[in-house]
C-alpha cells in the first residue's frame, strides 16, 4: 500500500504526500503545483501499518509515538531514484506523517526555462557573470527560491572554478559541485561550516539561507573578498531585503559594497494547456490586483476549463513571476548613507525597477497563467506607484514626468503649482480659470 501511495503521487508530480489520521478514518492527500488535493480515505485499522512500514523504511524509531521524528528515504521507481523526506508529528488522532518528494531526474535546471522574461535574463546572467558580489534570492516558503538558486549554479558552473553550496537538507545532488548538509546537532552551523568553506578555495559559495546576523556578516565579508556569493531570505520584496539585513545588524558600508542584485520571486500555477479556453474577467479581478478594465483593451485573456489531465483543476506545473533590483551606484550611495526605505525605492523605480505584480501581469497576457491565481498569490498594495500610460514603466504617483520616456504625468496649475485634471475649467484652489494645459516638466 505504502508503495502504491508513493508511486501515485509521482505520477501526478505532487511535492508532498499527506496522511492525516482523523476520528474514525485517515485521510490521504497530496500538493500538486501548491495546493492540496483530497485522494482518497482510508481505514482508521491501516493507520498504524501504513505509519509504521513508513518509519521502517525511513529508519525512524517505530515505538516512540510521543515526539516528531524525521527520516530519508531512497527508493527506486520506473527505474528511477527518487528521494523522500519524511516528518512525523504526533496528534490528537495519531501521528500525522508528510512525505516531501526529491525527484531528481524531473528537474531541470535552466536559467532560461524558469520563467525570466528576456530582459530579466540579461540582468540575472549579467550579475552572475561578475568575478565576485552577493545575490540574494527572497521569497516566501515554497516560493521556488531553492530551485533558482540550483538554476544560477548550473549556469556558471565549470570545471574551472570550486563551487561550494551548504544547504539545509541537500534537496538535489549536483554534480560537479560540492555539497555539505548542515547538521546543527552536531554542531555543523551555517556560520562554522561557511568559516571552514573560507579555507578551501572557494570561487563560488551558496549558502542555502540567512538565518541570523552571524551568516550574514560572513557571506558579505566573503562577497568582497573575491568570492560569488549566493543566498536566500524571507522577504516580500527587494527593496525590504535592503532594510531587513540593516536590521540584522549588518554594516551599510558592506551591504553596499557587496550586494550585486536582490531577486524577489512566487510560484504562479500555469493553464493547462489541454483545456485552455479565451474568457473575459470579471471587473474584481481587476481591481483586487489594481488594474483598471480599460487599461487591458486588446489583450486575450485564458484559464483552464478542467480535465482529466490537470485534475479538473484547469491548471498544470508552475513558472516564477519575478522582481529584479539590480544595484547600481546611485543605491549603493543611498545605502550607505543609511537612505530611508522610500528613498531609496525612488531610486529604484527611476532605474527601471518594475514590481512583481507588473511581471505577473505580463504573464497573464502572454496567456500563461489566469487573474485569479495573481490574485491567490499576490495581495496588491497602494504602493505610492502608478504605471506611465505612454511606456507601462512603474513609477512613483508624486512623479511629475516619467523618467523612462519623459512623458507628462502630473498637470500643475499655471498660477498656483498644485495639481489639477484635465477635465477642470477652474482652479479649486485658486479660482484661476484655465484657458490651456500647462504641465510642468521636470
Amino acid at each position: 500500500m505504502v508503495n502504491a501511495i508513493v508511486s501515485n503521487a509521482i505520477k501526478d508530480k505532487a511535492s508532498d504526500i499527506h496522511i492525516k489520521p482523523q476520528q474514525n478514518e485517515v485521510k490521504l492527500r497530496e500538493r500538486v503545483d501548491g495546493l492540496l488535493r483530497d485522494m482518497m480515505t482510508l481505514p482508521k485499522w491501516v493507520q498504524g501499518l501504513v505509519t509504521s512500514r513508513i518509519k521502517i523504511m525511513a529508519k525512524m524509531d517505530i515505538t516512540e509515538k510521543r515526539i516528531p521524528q524525521d527520516g530519508r528515504i531512497k527508493i527506486r521507481i520506473e527505474n528511477k531514484e527518487v528521494d523522500l523526506r519524511v516528518s512525523t508529528l504526533p496528534t490528537q488522532y495519531g501521528e500525522n506523517v508528510v512525505i516531501r518528494i526529491l525527484d531528481n531526474k524531473s528537474k531541470i535546471f535552466d536559467i532560461d526555462s524558469i520563467g525570466f522574461s528576456k530582459e530579466y535574463t540579461e540582468v540575472v546572467k549579467s550579475m552572475m557573470n561578475k568575478p565576485q558580489g552577493f545575490i540574494l534570492i527572497t521569497g516566501p516558503t515554497g516560493s521556488g527560491k531553492t530551485s533558482t538558486l540550483y538554476c544560477m549554479l548550473n549556469y556558471i558552473k565549470s570545471e574551472k572554478i570550486h563551487i561550494v553550496s551548504l544547504e539545509d537538507p541537500i534537496e538535489y545532488e549536483m554534480p560537479g559541485i560540492s555539497q555539505v548538509s548542515i547538521n546543527e546537532k552536531v554542531g555543523l552551523t551555517f556560520p562554522f561550516s561557511l568559516r571552514a568553506v573560507m579555507r578551501q578555495d572557494p570561487d563560488v559559495i551558496l549558502v542555502g539561507e540567512i538565518r541570523d546576523a552571524e551568516t550574514a556578516f560572513i557571506a558579505m565579508q566573503a562577497s568582497v573578498t573575491g568570492h560569488l556569493v549566493f543566498s536566500s531570505l524571507h522577504t516580500n520584496n527587494t527593496i525590504g531585503t535592503i532594510t531587513r539585513l540593516k536590521n540584522m545588524g549588518v554594516p551599510n558600508y558592506l551591504i553596499a559594497s557587496s550586494l550585486n542584485g536582490v531577486i524577489a520571486q512566487r510560484l504562479v500555477r500555469l493553464i493547462c494547456p489541454k483545456c485552455k479556453v479565451p474568457y473575459i474577467p470579471s471587473s474584481d479581478e481587476f481591481i483586487s490586483i489594481g488594474i483598471k478594465p480599460d487599461e487591458t483593451k486588446g489583450i486575450r485573456f485564458y484559464k483552464g476549463t478542467g480535465c482529466e489531465d490537470c485534475g479538473n483543476s484547469g491548471y498544470s506545473g508552475r513558472i516564477g513571476i519575478f522582481e529584479i533590483l539590480n544595484i547600481n551606484s546611485q543605491i549603493k550611495e543611498l545605502i550607505v548613507s543609511d537612505a530611508s526605505e522610500d528613498a531609496i525605492t525612488k531610486a529604484a523605480l527611476s532605474s527601471g525597477l518594475k514590481y512583481i505584480i507588473h511581471d505577473g501581469i505580463e504573464k497573464v497576457k502572454e496567456g500563461l497563467t489566469t487573474l485569479e491565481e495573481l490574485n491567490r498569490m499576490l495581495v496588491f498594495e497602494d504602493e505610492g506607484t502608478t504605471i506611465c500610460p505612454k511606456c507601462s514603466t512603474t513609477i512613483r504617483s508624486d512623479f511629475m514626468n516619467c523618467p523612462n520616456c519623459s512623458h507628462t504625468i502630473t498637470i500643475l496649475c499655471s498660477s498656483c503649482g498644485k495639481p489639477r485634471e484635465k477635465e477642470w475649467k477652474f482652479c479649486p484652489y485658486c479660482k484661476a480659470e484655465y484657458h490651456s494645459i500647462h504641465s510642468v516638466a521636470v
